[in-house]
């Protein structure tokens, strides 16, 4: 692994990370229901992928790694909360996305808190993986040439 790949990767995280909450967000207001969403398993995702590779702990330093860690599951924490609402089996899950039926207010109003909170989450996690960019950025070269 090289310096710029896993600067690379970082700012590709954020871009996930950034899209994914732009998605999640058309489904919830605009009630896109066809676009594709992340999953909700935390080590299934791109960035669960990511951080369970054999270098991001080596590379991104205990700490940092476990703060990202924390984030990440928390974040898919809330956002299994907001996809149970929108896709639940109560009407089947072909009927929802394709149904233009709205959720009940209530329901409307616990995934926009949900959301909230999400939102809320994705910009620490954003953070750290900024945070992060910046301490791969200070390591030499030579630390990369090792993994």
């Amino acid at each position: 692994m090289k310096k710029e790949d896993c600067l690379n990767s970082l700012d590709n995280l954020i871009k996930l990370q950034k899209n994914q909450m732009k998605n999640i967000y058309l489904v919830i207001h605009i009630n896109k229901k066809n676009i594709p969403l992340t999953s909700t398993n935390h080590n299934e995702c791109q960035t669960g992928k990511w951080l369970n590779s054999s270098h991001a702990k080596e590379v991104l330093g205990p700490q940092t790694f476990e703060k990202l860690e924390q984030k990440h599951k928390e974040w898919h924490k809330i956002y299994q909360k907001i996809y149970d609402i929108l896709f639940s089996n109560k009407k089947g899950l072909l009927s929802k996305m394709f149904s233009k039926s709205k959720l009940s207010p209530m329901d409307e109003d616990r995934v926009k808190a949900y959301y909230d909170e999400l939102e809320s989450i994705s910009k620490e996690f954003i953070q750290i993986l900024e945070s992060a960019k910046k301490r791969v950025n200070a390591m030499s070269e030579s630390k990369f040439t090792k993994l």
